[in-house]
């Protein structure tokens, strides 16, 4: 047997514009459906409320993402075992191998963030 999630009723003094029919929107925002806003109407709104997009979010700087990378557990032993290898007789050229994977891998996965972040900026 399916189920209907009914929506939580809005706050007072607040319209649930998601709830509403196309008519009624239009007709709370006195909007002819035909014809639209004047341009006038469009200035008037644009000062009132602002552009209608969204604010750009405040960029991360690359060393704190480059930084973050290393929250991964897999790294942190990683980079703990590249600097325990220097206190091991014979072992610093794997230590220092370590060391370096890591860096190519908070490398990678900064890099892949900030694909990722151009991706999302692009849509």
């Amino acid at each position: 047997m399916a189920t209907t999630a009914i929506p939580a009723p809005a706050p007072s003094g607040t319209t649930a514009w998601h709830a509403l029919t196309v008519k009624d929107a239009l007709d709370a925002q006195h909007v002819n459906e035909a014809v639209g806003l004047s341009a006038a109407e469009v200035e008037s709104r644009q000062a009132a409320f602002g552009l209608n997009k969204f604010a750009d979010a405040p960029k991360e700087p690359r060393r704190q993402v480059f930084l973050r990378q290393y929250a991964d557990p897999m790294q942190v032993v990683l980079l703990g075992a590249g600097i325990l290898s220097f206190f091991i007789p014979g072992q610093v050229p794997t230590g220092v191998l370590l060391i370096l994977l890591t860096l190519l891998n908070a490398y990678l996965g900064m890099s892949q963030e900030g694909k990722a972040e151009a991706s999302v900026a692009a849509l």
